[in-house]
């Protein structure tokens, strides 16, 4: 039996499915055959985050209530558990309460499947997210507005 697909004829079933499998992995799967690129280096990077980050919340304080819980949550926090339980200072509720702080970044990193060690490296990728949001929060209120790509947004 001969099968017809897009005007060409297969001779065999097997031919005419992994035809129509590549046409469905290019089309409704495509894996490579879009590349975006939207940031060249970490000053593209850096400004592309500033531009939308304080802009995001629309009001100076849902902005720094943001700031201050998350800097509070994984950057103090941590610190002062873990110097209590190096200081044997109620070392087994600093010790639950470490591990509590870390669960919601454990789930994600399962979910995402990331790697084990970017569980340690996440205060210090909120410090310079908080840094980041800073950074914008300056430049809207006191600077030329925010520089991405070129333009200006004030």
């Amino acid at each position: 039996m001969n099968y017809s697909f897009f005007g060409t004829c297969y001779s065999d079933h097997k031919q005419f499915f992994d035809c129509l499998q590549t046409i469905i992995d290019q089309t409704i799967r495509p894996k490579e055959i879009i590349l975006v690129k939207m940031y060249s280096n970490f000053n593209e990077i850096w400004n592309g985050f500033k531009k939308n980050y304080y802009p995001s919340f629309g009001r100076d304080t849902s902005f720094f209530i943001f700031q201050i819980i998350f800097l509070i949550s994984y950057v103090i926090s941590p610190l002062i558990y873990l110097w209590l339980i190096l200081t044997d200072s109620n070392r087994e509720i600093s010790l639950i309460l470490l591990i509590l702080n870390f669960i919601p970044i454990i789930i994600i990193n399962i979910k995402f499947r990331y790697n084990f060690f970017s569980i340690f490296t996440q205060p210090f990728g909120i410090s310079i997210m908080l840094i980041l949001g800073i950074s914008s929060w300056k430049n809207m209120k006191f600077g030329n507005g925010l520089t991405w790509k070129d333009r200006t947004y004030d």
